[in-house]
């Protein structure tokens, strides 16, 4: 499960001595302490493909040069960054489009799921990420943490989420629900450790009827990261 450390438009994030923090370009980075900027490839065997398209591949780093290092990042227009400690050995799988930062220390691992329900939902590979270290993520301002109930969400919504976690299709009748109408994912969150952030502000852009059918056509061919 999760380390929460905080929930904020600014937040200070420290950097062990010997590890580094990956940040995206477009984000503004304030160094404190003894710290080292720089663009690179960090951990560039880990979800290549996903990273390159989200712009997580050619990142800015931070590299402690001492026990005093840290990097503050910001963001605007009300959104806010979420700051977490993921421990070792504990995984979470993330929404690459939320990913600002994350420390070198973790692994990110793909995996692929092909049903239909994946395919119809645009979540057919997935992004796992393995602690120990930090990861920052930035949503629209209004996320929810969900616990021990029932939820219905857009499938673009899930930000971070324990990957034992079942969801289900919510109101997919057949085939015309399946592709000309928006779907939504069902879950109940049973267990109290298992970690599911939703942003409630996510503005899921609805496709017209023929749209939505090429948009998942499109997907059998071309996955979505």
């Amino acid at each position: 499960m999760i380390d929460r450390k905080g929930v904020e438009g600014l937040i200070t994030v420290p950097i062990p001595e010997r590890d580094v923090l990956v940040v995206k370009n477009s984000k503004s980075l304030v160094l404190n302490g003894s710290a080292r900027q720089g663009v690179w490839v960090h951990n560039f065997l880990d979800a290549p493909v996903g990273r390159f398209f989200h712009r997580l591949y050619f990142c800015q780093y931070v590299r402690a040069k001492g026990t005093d290092a840290t990097a503050t990042i910001s963001s605007s227009n009300g959104r806010r960054l979420i700051h977490f400690h993921l421990p070792e050995s504990e995984v979470i799988a993330i929404n690459l489009a939320y990913l600002v930062a994350f420390t070198k220390s973790i692994r990110i691992r793909t995996y692929g799921n092909f049903s239909i329900p994946a395919f119809a939902c645009d979540l057919n590979i997935l992004s796992v990420f393995q602690g120990p270290g930090d990861i920052v993520l930035e949503t629209s301002g209004n996320h929810e943490y969900k616990g021990n109930e029932k939820s219905s969400f857009s499938p673009k919504s899930l930000v971070a989420w324990d990957p034992s976690i079942q969801f289900n299709l919510g109101c997919v009748d057949g085939p015309t629900d399946l592709y000309f109408h928006p779907v939504r994912l069902a879950c109940k969150n049973d267990a109290r450790n298992k970690d599911l952030i939703v942003d409630n502000g996510f503005d899921d852009n609805k496709s017209f009827a023929i749209g939505g059918f090429i948009r998942h056509a499109f997907s059998w061919i071309f996955p979505r990261i």
